[in-house]
């Protein structure tokens, strides 16, 4: 009987702690891409050029310890809410680097200026 109990409390604790176990946060050359979940994964996954605003939310403590949350705002698609990060304006940083990477690359980037033919 004891056995079944501890058993039964494995899965609800496995339950409840199994999506936040790991959380993984990505800023690539395109995307933003945020997985969580050592079990049970949940991805979200965002283009750059789709992203219209980033909120950061810190408190007081959150400015002393150096952490806070942000919420991204995306064109047609649900906002993406991140738990409690350390350095929340450094990855604000470089989302907006990388957002800045990625409309400059639609532009078609930086043209090189032809140089004349010496003779």
């Amino acid at each position: 009987m004891a056995l079944g109990g501890v058993a039964v409390g494995l899965v609800v604790f496995v339950t409840i702690m199994g999506p936040l176990w790991t959380t993984e946060i990505g800023v690539t050359n395109q995307r933003f891409i945020f997985k969580r979940g050592l079990i049970w994964r949940s991805t979200h996954e965002l283009q750059l050029r789709a992203i219209e605003e980033v909120n950061l939310q810190q408190d007081l403590l959150g400015r002393v310890f150096d952490c806070g949350r942000l919420r991204l705002h995306g064109t047609g698609v649900d906002d993406i809410g991140l738990p409690v990060l350390a350095d929340p304006i450094g990855l604000r940083k470089a989302l907006q680097d990388g957002m800045a990477a990625a409309n400059q690359a639609d532009l078609g980037g930086p043209k090189a200026a032809a140089s004349p033919a010496t003779l």
